[in-house]
């Protein structure tokens, strides 16, 4: 099941640890934009996200398919903002990492 990885990379993001953050993504992971996640991108996107938005508050993390490769949260951040992110995974190994997401 993909969903502690979800949870696992969205802990992080809430404690503002960007590095381990990543570390739940693939070395290939893109953005909707097919931008490539290298970790600088990755933490300065968050960044910014955290900058313009407030930090994350909360999420809510809700299959979005039966197989576990699609996952859709509801994030709620500090300035009371409320939103969706798209993320896909994929199994690597034992561990279930993100290769593409919409939004932090």
């Amino acid at each position: 099941m993909s969903i502690p990885a979800v949870a696992g990379f969205y802990q992080a993001i809430k404690a503002r640890n960007y590095t381990l953050a990543y570390s739940y993504l693939t070395d290939n992971a893109t953005t909707e934009k097919g931008q490539r996640l290298t970790k600088d991108v990755f933490i300065q996107m968050a960044k910014a996200a955290d900058g313009d938005n407030g930090p994350v508050t909360d999420v809510l993390i809700n299959p979005g398919s039966t197989d576990s490769t699609s996952m859709v949260t509801t994030i709620d951040r500090s300035t009371h903002l409320h939103y969706h992110s798209h993320l896909t995974l994929k199994k690597d190994g034992k561990l279930w990492k993100i290769v593409f997401l919409d939004r932090i």
